[in-house]
């Protein structure tokens, strides 16, 4: 039995069902419908300790099925893993002019950004500013891409406006300044600084920007707001900036990988291993995106009923199942389709968890003591309650089970990857990696290392790459 599972026995022997107390002793009158019951929460534990804690064996299986889909779509055959082409790199300093300004916007999940990146004389990159705008709703859920693309043209005339930059990209006497574009979201390449979008994922909703070039719709949106003096040098994907990124500083860097809002992927392949139809390309490697999110894990004989509840839920149902196992846009919604069925009433509603509290929750003390969880339950305003130490003890467990998860789903996503590319695994590679489910949770970090150890891919080595997704736009507007 491992680690969790014999806490959660040790747990489950131990429940103390008698009603929550007042300071005078008397029981205290909560509505029972807000109540996590003890009985309940017992059985979902035990369940939950066995189907998403993935063993040794089964791990090793979804990366010879990963690496598997991989093959099959860079054959251009049938497979959940499309292997989209980007027609660059690996990059070195010598390939980036000195002391130049390049602008980059990162639109890729809940936050739209504008950087200025400085490269100084030898080409190591400098933010001069980041400026971050929160996404409402109502611009996610448009069915529009004019009103999208005319909010994310409106940030970005207002960061020019703070931070002093605006002559420079309204007034035609100022040198022009380049812009990158780090859009993660599926579209297939045909330039560098042009792209025919294919996809939404996360929520968004503007699906009349199908079959058009969101480099287009921008510079039309910009050129409205007189911004007529920053040309779209580049159109990349979040993993491309950080694989680039990572790339300037460590030649070993042969992958990307973000673990945030969303999930992805991308790999530098021999293009002698390419056998689907491409642009003309002259280099002897290529970066592609594999789009992890997609993989079918079924085929891996994965999938649990929590799985499947969080997927009807979601906006894509019977769409994306490793997203909806790994990214941060649904961990939370696993906690709260588990937590619904230990109440009296199902009065969670879809989106009520957030990540970011399930990840406070996986992070609390290895015993949490209930007025701890009952706290973080009242900070992010979710209207329930457990009655005792061990019901708050037995959530953390199931939060750190769902966070555990995940991070052993990326580690399997990295190895079966890189496996392709070396399969006797004698070489040393770099993955670069960025996203905020990764960066601001050390648990996290620790579990996606030790599965990659278990995996005895002990050659990959995990570097953070802060901020990569504008550097590396930058990068790419400089190619």
């Amino acid at each position: 039995m491992y680690p969790l599972a014999k806490k959660i026995a040790v747990l489950t022997q131990k429940i103390n069902l008698r009603a929550p107390q007042t300071a005078n002793g008397s029981p205290q009158i909560i509505p029972i419908s807000t109540l996590i019951q003890s009985e309940k929460l017992t059985s979902l534990s035990q369940e939950v300790s066995q189907a998403l804690h993935l063993n040794s064996t089964q791990l090793q299986d979804i990366v010879s099925i990963f690496k598997k889909e991989i093959k099959l779509g860079l054959k251009n055959e049938f497979s959940s893993l499309k292997m989209l082409p980007r027609y660059v790199t690996k990059i070195n300093s010598s390939e980036i002019k000195a002391n130049q300004s390049i602008f980059a916007l990162d639109f890729g999940g809940t936050n739209v950004r504008l950087l200025k990146i400085n490269f100084d004389q030898i080409g190591k990159p400098k933010i001069e500013f980041n400026k971050s705008f929160p996404i409402p709703k109502s611009i996610i859920s448009s069915t529009k891409s004019e009103i999208l693309f005319s909010w994310i043209a409106d940030q970005i005339k207002k960061a020019l406006q703070e931070t002093g930059n605006i002559n420079q990209a309204t007034c035609l006497s100022f040198p022009a300044c380049s812009l990158g574009f780090t859009f993660s979201f599926r579209y297939e390449q045909q330039a560098l600084n042009k792209a025919i979008f294919i996809k939404w994922s996360k929520g968004f909703q503007a699906t009349d920007l199908i079959g058009q070039d969101p480099c287009d719709i921008l510079a039309q949106e910009l050129e409205k707001k007189g911004i007529i003096n920053m040309p779209i040098k580049a159109i990349i994907s979040d993993t491309i900036a950080t694989f680039l990124t990572g790339s300037l500083i460590d030649p070993n860097c042969d992958a990307g990988m973000i673990i945030g809002t969303g999930n992805g992927l991308c790999l530098n392949i021999p293009t002698t291993m390419i056998q689907k139809p491409m642009l003309p390309y002259t280099n002897n490697e290529m970066a592609m995106v594999v789009g992890p999110g997609d993989f079918d894990i079924k085929k891996a004989g994965y999938y649990t009923r929590f799985d499947e509840k969080t997927d009807q839920a979601s906006e894509t149902p019977g769409d994306k199942w490793t997203e909806k196992m790994v990214s941060g846009k649904y961990l939370g919604e696993i906690l709260r389709v588990m937590l619904n069925e230990t109440l009296d009433k199902q009065i969670l509603t879809k989106d009520s968890i957030s990540t970011e509290l399930m990840m406070k929750i996986a992070n609390l003390d290895s015993i949490p003591a209930k007025t701890k969880l009952n706290q973080l339950f009242t900070d992010y305003h979710v209207p329930i309650k457990v009655q005792t130490d061990y019901d708050a003890q037995l959530i953390h467990v199931l939060a750190l089970l769902i966070q555990n998860r995940s991070a052993q789903l990326a580690a399997t996503e990295i190895v079966g990857a890189i496996r392709l590319i070396d399969p006797k695994g004698i070489h040393h590679h770099t993955v670069a990696m960025d996203g905020s489910l990764f960066e601001k949770n050390p648990l996290y970090q620790k579990k996606l290392n030790e599965t990659i150890a278990t995996l005895k891919s002990n050659n990959i080595q995990i570097k953070f790459m802060k901020d990569s997704s504008g550097i590396g736009a930058a990068i790419a507007a400089c190619l």
